[in-house]
């Protein structure tokens, strides 16, 4: 569960509860990908990242 809230917080939610209320509002959306989509969305053609510390 843990790791599950790292991730929401890397997305800008401060909270689950208040990543509810983002996607409620709109404001944070989230779409389902296959194993196959994720393969080849990869970061291959990525140039910089910048993770942020919440």
């Amino acid at each position: 569960m843990h790791a599950v809230k790292q991730g929401f917080q890397d997305l800008g939610a401060t909270s689950i509860a208040r990543s509810w209320q983002r996607l409620d509002s709109g404001e944070q959306r989230l779409e389902r990908l296959t194993g196959a989509a994720q393969a080849e969305g990869g970061v291959h053609d990525l140039h910089t990242f910048d993770k942020r510390s919440w």
